[in-house]
């Protein structure tokens, strides 16, 4: 029997949780288990993301297994989803709970474009322009 995966908005004692889950699988420790190495979210970060956005985890049990962040506008600027976990539904399931309006992908991560996965969920280009100082970021809508 599948564990039940609660989603829900952080708390202030989600914050050293969030902070290590997202280090685990992006500072390039977990590469052989399908982490990436593409970017640092210092604590700084993290603690703005709290006050100033919509940050969402899911956990299983009590590990946190995903983690979003939504810009107030309604722009999704983080999905991340444990690689272990990946390909079971946890991250439509967050972009469900969240609903985001436009998404704002980086196209050159190390775990893949993320495109397909945003098609698949009814999300379109927004223009063939990509954008960012490094061009390479895409948005797309519903």
């Amino acid at each position: 029997m599948q564990n039940k995966i609660i989603y829900r908005k952080v708390i202030a004692s989600d914050f050293n949780n969030v902070c290590k889950f997202v280090d685990n699988w992006l500072s390039g420790r977990r590469l052989k288990e399908g982490g990436g190495n593409d970017y640092f979210v210092s604590r700084n970060q993290h603690s703005s993301y709290f006050k100033t956005r919509h940050v969402w985890i899911a956990l299983d049990k009590k590990n946190i297994i995903a983690w979003a962040v939504k810009e107030r506008s309604g722009v999704l600027i983080h999905l991340l989803v444990d690689a272990r976990y990946r390909g079971k539904g946890i991250g439509t399931q967050m972009m469900n709970h969240i609903k985001p309006q436009i998404i704002r992908s980086k196209t050159d991560q190390m775990t893949g474009d993320p495109k397909k996965f945003y098609e698949k969920n009814g999300y379109k280009s927004m223009s063939s322009k990509l954008i960012g100082r490094k061009k390479n970021i895409e948005l797309m809508s519903k």
